[in-house]
């Protein structure tokens, strides 16, 4: 799997369709497990551990631009400080 640079590189439709697949393969595998199927073990909590990667870069970037437009909402515009000062 990808390290966190080049998921938070990947564009949300792409980290989408990366997060489907990996949590189609999580349910397979743990219907594997349950059938008794020769599987290896480790894959599961690797799996998971990408899919809350991958979960996590989503949400920065889903965090990041409503944030950034909070920020700049929040701060008065330079001309509205100016008119304080005067006052």
């Amino acid at each position: 799997m990808a390290d966190m640079k080049e998921l938070r590189a990947k564009e949300p439709a792409a980290l989408r369709a990366d997060l489907e697949s990996m949590q189609r393969a999580l349910f397979a595998l743990r219907v594997g497990m349950a059938n008794q199927a020769a599987a290896k073990t480790s894959n599961l909590g690797k799996l998971r551990r990408e899919i809350a990667q991958v979960k996590t870069v989503m949400r920065e970037k889903h965090g990041a631009a409503p944030a950034a437009a909070a920020e700049q909402a929040a701060a008065p515009a330079p001309a509205e400080q100016q008119q304080e000062k005067s006052e």
